[in-house]
């Protein structure tokens, strides 16, 4: 008892206990609302300002927290892009190593194009273990060749309809072996393109994991899945944007051997051959059910283990509920044999369209194990046969809701609500980790200048 009285107080936890701490803290980038980033009430830019707290509560802190901030980084203006590469290639600090991927949601100039194909190629010199990189911005990218510099560790890739179709393809033609995931919505390619001998055979022995738009059987396909040689496919979701039927039929007749995945969102006018569909998949173990998607026979399929299938939205569940239950019941021992779980989800987390494999349906198997994400705006509970919540953009007290995002010329006032500052206790490197802030123009002429003389060499 002595002993234990002339103990040191407790202090601090390891650094392996804290890491867990702040891993069950912070929400997984997959839950972040990929828009709307730069917003102040966004669900993104409060987690961002959470790891800039985490950091600045002391020494301990900060060792751990560091390696969170710079996970994941996002672009939103072109400006933080110079600010970044000042800071990461400082000799005073090693936080190159801890980022793992980059995503782009910001405006990049027609003029700029040259200028920014160098940055992303020095960024990637820089970041040895970036796997992922995504290019979510509205606005078109300037030119395909901005990404013709990825480096073979991108095995990840998201690209969103900012990508022209010629960018998409010339940048498969050098990404294409060594992708493990892609995302690209489906462009239209351009009349001139479609005369043009371009070869839509693409070789990726390493891909698992497609999300694709498809613009509908009545239009041009664009990118064609079924020229594609994916042999070990295995997670598809297919966004169709008009009746798809013919093109989802097409692309599971050639792909769908080994598909253990299955997503497939439907257009408002419904999906009418998901029977069809499951019997050009015959290892399937996980499908995802959409309001949508009509029926008029029995489903069945001799190895799916797992349904997931969405509620409809308030404003159709009474028209739409009767449909809906007729779908469900479709789902039992009867015509699944190997069924082990149905669960409904929630209507309000259906712009989360990877949801379902967010969180895996074997996780939840009794009441034991329930568990939720409850941060700011973010509510998600996964319970046994059900996953409910909603995403509440509303602005959250302590954060100011500026209503619209601003321009990049703003001053470091103005910069204050989207990014903060983030003080480094007891350490001379705090000015390099502000590259989110920083309005140090100096740098930004210097690094400027830097990159015009090695495009002039």
């Amino acid at each position: 008892m002595q002993n234990l009285i002339s103990r040191e107080p407790f202090r601090q936890p390891p650094p392996e206990l804290l890491n867990l701490i702040f891993e069950r803290t912070i929400p997984p980038l997959s839950l972040l609302e990929p828009t709307l980033c730069a917003a102040s009430s966004s669900t993104w830019c409060q987690v961002f300002k959470q790891k800039q707290a985490l950091i600045s509560v002391c020494k301990a802190w900060y060792d751990v927290g560091i390696p969170f901030l710079y996970e994941h980084i996002q672009i939103v203006f072109m400006r933080q892009l110079l600010l970044l590469l000042r800071t990461l290639g400082s000799v005073e600090t090693d936080f190159k190593r801890f980022v793992t991927s980059i995503k782009f949601c910001c405006m990049i100039p027609t003029s700029y194009a040259g200028k920014f194909e160098k940055k992303l190629k020095l960024l990637f010199s820089l970041c040895p273990n970036v796997t992922c990189l995504s290019y979510l911005s509205s606005c078109p990218l300037p030119s395909w060749s901005c990404l013709r510099v990825l480096p073979v560790h991108i095995t990840h890739l998201n690209l969103d309809y900012g990508v022209s179709y010629k960018a998409l393809m010339d940048t498969l033609k050098i990404a294409s072996p060594y992708l493990v995931s892609l995302s690209f919505d489906n462009p239209d390619p351009p009349c001139c393109i479609i005369t043009e001998s371009y070869d839509h055979v693409f070789q990726l022995p390493n891909l698992e994991t497609l999300l694709c738009a498809l613009p509908g059987d009545r239009l041009p396909m664009g990118v064609d899945l079924s020229q594609w040689n994916m042999p070990r496919i295995k997670r598809l979701t297919l966004h169709c944007y008009g009746f798809a039927e013919k093109q989802v039929i097409t692309i599971c007749r050639m792909h769908g051997a080994g598909l253990k995945f299955l997503n497939i969102v439907p257009f408002c006018g419904g999906f009418h051959n998901l029977g069809r569909v499951l019997d050009l998949c015959p290892a399937l173990e996980h499908i995802v059910i959409h309001p949508e998607t009509k029926t008029s026979f029995s489903l069945g399929h001799q190895y799916v283990k797992w349904v997931d299938i969405w509620e409809p939205k308030t404003y159709e569940k009474t028209s739409r509920a009767k449909k809906w239950n007729s779908l469900c019941e479709n789902f039992t021992k009867g015509n699944f044999p190997l069924l082990q779980g149905v669960r409904k989800l929630s209507a309000p987390l259906s712009h989360l369209i990877n949801l379902p494999t967010i969180f895996p349906p074997g996780e939840v198997l009794t009441p034991v194990d329930s568990y939720s994400y409850n941060f700011l705006g973010l509510n998600i509970r996964h319970d046994v046969g059900k996953i409910h919540g909603e995403c509440s953009r509303r602005p959250v007290a302590g954060y100011e809701d500026e209503g619209s995002i601003d321009h990049e010329d703003n001053t470091d006032d103005d910069d204050e609500w989207r990014w903060g500052s983030h003080p480094l206790p007891r350490s001379d490197t705090s000015h390099l980790i502000d590259w989110e802030v920083s309005s140090d123009e100096d740098a930004v002429v210097t690094m400027e200048a830097k990159m015009v003389g090695e495009n002039s060499n």
